[in-house]
């Protein structure tokens, strides 16, 4: 009998930790509350969120057994009240990776305040992808005006490809980067464009081509 072999042991009994079958993949969403104050400091109340959050479209009313309306609801994100009448709350998801959490995060804060504050008459600054600002910069450093043949690339529907749509540019998809996993491929491979039109809609960007992978 041959001697044990200390590391093949601990490999061993670390390997026997794993599961033999994988279960189902594993979605993630997140909570998060946010105080909602005037400029000076007061609190202020969050209700005043309800009807500009619904006006945009693509959210339902929450309202408590009373009919009082506490909160908006959509497919990936809903906005509450929380402890009284100046916090907000905010549940995600679920989402596949902790980059769609984030941008999730992101495009519901934007939602919730960037409106009211712009009617009651402030000036908002959307900056970097997919708002069309950082497009025109870009072409203005360049020297290139809207209409000069500029063709954008990237791996993300929700930044890359939606941010070319509203900048009024073609775009290139590369397949084989975020969105791999929806799309059911392996590193440069393409998929069948009814797949591909498919996840396009659910994120309301549609590229003017794809190519599995970008290299020189």
């Amino acid at each position: 009998m041959r001697p044990s072999d200390p590391i093949v042991d601990i490999a061993d009994q670390y390997r026997a930790k794993f599961r033999k079958t994988l279960g189902p993949v594993r979605r993630i969403g997140r909570e998060a509350e946010f105080p909602v104050v005037w400029p000076d400091g007061r609190g202020a109340d969050v209700s005043l969120l309800w009807a500009p959050l619904l006006r945009q479209g693509g959210l339902e009313p929450v309202h408590e057994d009373d009919g009082l309306l506490i909160g908006a609801r959509g497919r990936d994100v809903a906005y509450q009240a929380e402890v009284g009448k100046a916090t907000i709350e905010l549940s995600l998801g679920p989402y596949d990776d902790l980059w769609e959490l984030q941008h999730g995060l992101n495009r519901a804060l934007d939602r919730a305040t960037a409106e009211r504050y712009a009617r009651a008459g402030g000036a908002v600054h959307f900056h970097g992808k997919p708002h069309k600002p950082i497009y025109d910069a870009s072409l203005a450093l360049l020297g290139l005006d809207a209409g000069a043949p500029i063709l954008a690339i990237g791996d993300s529907f929700g930044t890359d490809i939606a941010g070319a749509n509203a900048a009024g540019i073609d775009s290139l998809m590369i397949t084989s980067g975020i969105h791999a996993d929806k799309l059911g491929i392996e590193a440069f491979e393409l998929p069948g464009p009814g797949r591909l039109a498919a996840l396009a809609a659910q994120y309301g960007a549609r590229p003017t081509a794809a190519a599995a992978a970008f290299r020189w």
